[in-house]
């Protein structure tokens, strides 16, 4: 606007504003043509009225000058937050975790910008945090080129330490559900029985502990190895 109309006055009331990457040049072109940015506090914020002429006006407190802004508008255009408003239901359909904010949360692990919480299952956009429409492609681009290679592999590997269920013990009493700080195990009703995928098993081995039939063991170690390992040890030692 300023471009078009350098005697124009254009003010951008805001909150906060953050300017990652190459950003940071088109704020210090937006303050160098004069554009104002003025910054209000929640208990302040800014109102919006009609004046007696029948024009707009907008009343801000500047926090830098400590008084209030009269501004005369012609054109107020308000930006309103992205807020995600049915991304809970899908969580719970593909087992993926969200933030404090209801997006879907990304992999905890460094270097993985487009990786939710489960394997597998991989994020782009909004749908992780609200973003230009430049971020968003390239984001989208990372994920189709992520799930590609999966796809394209004829096979894929597994961690040899995975927890493995005996159908003939299981109870189905979803302990193992409950307990998996990763959500893997769910209930295969064509089995009857709990199931664990091999390829998203971490290994951690706490459905193994928790389960009270002893229906779930590591695929590396039984029980009776457990159980055996001190004798061994003891034996070697002697």
């Amino acid at each position: 606007m300023k471009k078009q109309n350098p005697d124009m006055d254009v003010y951008i009331i805001n909150r906060d504003i953050r300017t990652p990457g190459f950003k940071e040049l088109l704020y210090r072109e937006a303050r160098e043509k004069g554009v104002i940015f003025i910054r209000y506090e929640l208990d302040r914020k800014p109102v919006v009225k009609e004046s007696d002429d029948g024009t707009v006006e907008v009343i801000v407190f500047d926090p830098v000058l400590q008084k209030d802004i009269l501004i005369k508008a012609d054109l107020i255009s308000l930006q309103t937050a992205i807020e995600p408003v049915s991304n809970k239901e899908m969580a719970e359909v593909f087992g993926v975790e969200l933030d404090e904010d209801n997006f879907f949360a990304a992999s905890p692990e460094k270097l993985m910008p487009v990786d939710s919480t489960k394997e597998g299952i991989f994020i782009a956009g909004v749908a992780n945090y609200p973003r230009d429409i430049k971020e968003c492609i390239s984001q989208a681009r990372a994920a189709a080129s992520k799930a590609i290679s999966l796809l394209r592999a004829e096979y894929l590997l597994k961690g040899g330490a995975v927890a493995e269920v005996d159908p003939g013990k299981c109870a189905v009493c979803c302990t193992c559900v409950r307990t998996c700080p990763f959500g893997i195990p769910y209930i295969d009703h064509s089995r009857g029985a709990a199931y664990i995928d091999p390829l998203l098993c971490k290994g951690c081995g706490i459905c193994v502990s928790e389960c009270p039939g002893k229906a779930i063991k590591m695929s590396y170690c039984s029980d009776e190895m457990l159980v055996q390992a001190p004798a061994v040890l003891l034996k070697q030692i002697a």
